[in-house]
């Protein structure tokens, strides 16, 4: 719950870390990891979340993890300038 707050809250690196210390302790389902995904795309690191949702689709795919997965794709690709 403190992690879905800190993540509402936009406060990603607290949620990031809050998920951390869940996850010394416990496995992390999917909804929390789609939401550590997300919340390395927010906090600026698209390649953490490319990771996080590539893993996430190869176990399952879903929608949600594709969406995760090519949003971070588009954020890592090289800009193209005219």
């Amino acid at each position: 719950q403190q992690a879905r707050a800190a993540f509402d809250a936009r406060d990603y690196a607290g949620s990031i870390a809050l998920l951390n210390r869940r996850g010394a302790l416990t496995s992390e389902p999917r909804d929390l990891t789609l939401m550590r995904g997300w919340a390395h795309y927010h906090g600026g690191n698209a390649a953490n979340a490319k990771a996080v949702f590539a893993r996430l689709d190869a176990q399952m795919s879903s929608r949600a993890s594709r969406k995760g997965l090519s949003a971070s794709k588009r954020k890592l690709a090289p800009k193209v300038t005219r």
